[in-house]
């Protein structure tokens, strides 16, 4: 179903495409600590800017604020009370709404307006799950939700708005959003009324796994993230890590956590600046100094998150004063 949805202008021409470098570094952590000691260096208190540190890997779901320099997005919508959820079992978190109060999940950037007092429960989902549905140029534009009121119909939710992880610096690229609403195990997309560098505004219909699309037959840019994990016991003279590149989207991110979770050795985040702008393309890691990087390029396949093979595996010798380097290949 191609309905309409809140669409960007269609006027000047595109920038020319350039290859775009991104570096990001690591501090010296001693070939020899241990994992206790490695934990406990997330508890620290806040480091010099452009330092990194280390904090284990917990399962939760990691929340990305964003500012982008290029099309002004800031993860903050306007007139919203800012509310933290309680976590729930299998995943679930939970907000207490009030009528006519317009209301930000702290965690997954959801906005909820209501009519009513209402409890509302929700879950991050995979795209893995329902990227089959989209077809005619639609792809996924950020992460997909189960969401359910308590004890109370759907009505009582006026509009949800979702957050997008779509740049939306160059508004001559021609591009529909829309709301991709599986009812009864079959896809509907609807329309959206209204969307902003950050969300996309949605107006409740009922209430099943819902996500924010987008329709375009042009590459997209995309905020994203880079996350860097290393692996825990390596030998005091390698170093093990895995670099994923993802959309900046709570489904991708929570995708990525679970598949390192799954690995047979443990791993724990490296925190940086995580932000970035990524295009659908190939892109190559460098390190510094030099190390084993397998493979070399990989894809970001904005169309397909049926695979995470956006990761990438390094295998240093020396840990102190290391860099990677991420840029995009010029087709």
């Amino acid at each position: 179903t191609d309905n309409p949805g809140t669409s960007t202008d269609d006027s000047a021409e595109e920038d020319e495409e350039e290859e775009e470098e991104e570096g990001f570094g690591c501090e010296d952590v001693n070939g020899e600590e241990t994992e206790n000691q490695q934990a406990n260096a997330e508890e620290s208190g806040s480091r010099a800017a452009g330092v990194l540190h280390t904090e284990a890997l917990n399962g939760k779901e990691a929340s990305y604020k964003l500012y982008c320099e290029k099309c002004k997005a800031i993860q903050k919508t306007r007139g919203s009370e800012l509310v933290t959820p309680r976590r729930l079992s299998r995943g679930r978190l939970q907000v207490q709404l009030e009528a006519d109060v317009s209301c930000e999940c702290s965690v997954t950037g959801l906005v909820f307006e209501a009519t009513e007092r209402v409890l509302v429960q929700y879950s991050i989902l995979s795209w893995s799950k329902f990227a089959g549905f989209l077809e005619n140029s639609w792809k996924f534009a950020g992460p997909i939700f189960n969401v359910e009121t308590v004890n109370k119909s759907a009505s009582v939710l006026k509009s949800i708005q979702f957050p997008h992880c779509v740049c939306l610096a160059h508004p001559e690229n021609e591009m529909t959003f829309g709301v991709l609403h599986i009812k009864g195990k079959r896809p509907c997309i609807e329309p959206t009324v209204d969307h902003s560098g950050s969300h996309v505004k949605w107006n409740v219909t009922s209430l099943s796994p819902v996500g924010p699309i987008i329709r375009t037959t042009q590459p997209v840019d995309r905020h994203g993230v880079v996350l860097v994990y290393k692996q825990l016991g390596s030998s005091p003279h390698n170093y093990s890590f895995h670099i994923y590149l993802a959309a900046n989207s709570t489904s991708d991110i929570k995708d990525i956590s679970k598949q390192v979770q799954a690995c047979k050795n443990r791993y724990i985040k490296i925190d940086k600046p995580p932000t970035c702008k990524l295009d659908e393309g190939t892109y190559r890691l460098l390190s510094e100094p030099e190390g084993e990087i397998k493979p070399q390029v990989c894809l970001f396949p904005i169309s397909s998150p049926l695979l995470l093979i956006r990761k990438l595996e390094v295998l240093l010798r020396l840990f102190k004063n290391t860099f990677f380097f991420l840029s995009r290949c010029r087709s």
